[in-house]
């Protein structure tokens, strides 16, 4: 029997921006060659046949439109058979006149001094985005996903889905996942070239789960079954990638 489906966060490879820490959201650049490095890397390590992404079980992709996603996914030479969106739901979260700065200079800078943070007052009031938004369209790619694919193929071979995309975007689709505030985004990390694994607990597509897996191939498992409350955490060896947990 088919295993339950999957989803697969991918963030984009280092560019200039991310390895100096500035923030980039409509900035286009494109990869460091040591970006390509990781992204290549993650794809010998955690892509092909009964690795943590199989492309046989690989239903669609969904990529954001900035040039880093969009080169990321390139380099996975994925089969041409699956299917390939390209959506504005997965940019990254906009930080308007706050572009390019270091989180050391938007503190500095701020009038809301200690008050900011990305996932309370967001960058709305900087001509930015606001957390809030951030996750209302976060939420429709997930409802899109689910309805699109892995309600339609459930029970199939072929219903995993991947998202590439960037760091904050992503780590909100965590939260939103587990139908938390986007405020616990805080809380979940993803380096450049990681992934994550989302999916479901006891074959139910009420029940959404994460199983982690980061560039360090440390392993995670979080569940929120509904209403989505009190998390329930468990973690393992970082060496040992080929298990799930238990988190009841």
């Amino acid at each position: 029997m088919p295993r339950d489906p999957r989803l697969f966060l991918l963030r984009h490879g280092e560019t200039e921006w991310s390895k100096t820490g500035q923030h980039t959201s409509f900035t286009d650049l494109s990869l460091t060659p040591h970006g390509q490095s990781l992204v290549k890397t993650t794809a010998s390590t955690l892509l092909g046949p009964n690795l943590t992404i199989d492309p046989s079980k690989l239903r669609k992709v969904y990529v954001s439109p900035r040039a880093r996603a969009q080169e990321t996914l390139t380099l996975l030479n994925l089969p041409s058979d699956i299917e390939v969106e390209t959506t504005d739901l997965l940019t990254e979260m906009n930080y308007g006149e706050y572009e390019g700065l270091k989180t050391k200079e938007i503190y500095a800078k701020d009038a809301a001094g200690e008050n900011f943070g990305t996932w309370t007052t967001g960058y709305k009031h900087v001509g930015g985005e606001g957390a809030a938004e951030v996750a209302e369209r976060i939420d429709r790619l997930i409802e899109k996903i689910q309805k699109e694919v892995h309600e339609k193929c459930w029970g199939q071979e072929r219903a995993d889905v991947l998202c590439v995309a960037h760091g904050h975007v992503l780590r909100g689709f965590g939260a939103r996942w587990l139908g938390c505030g986007v405020e616990m985004a805080r809380g979940l990390q993803l380096d450049a070239g990681g992934v994550s694994v989302l999916g479901y607990e006891h074959h139910r597509v009420e029940e959404r789960a994460i199983e982690y897996v980061g560039s360090g191939h440390a392993v995670v498992k979080l569940f929120l079954g509904p209403p989505f409350k009190d998390p329930r955490y468990a973690a393992m060896d970082a060496t040992d990638t080929g298990s799930k947990l238990s988190t009841k």
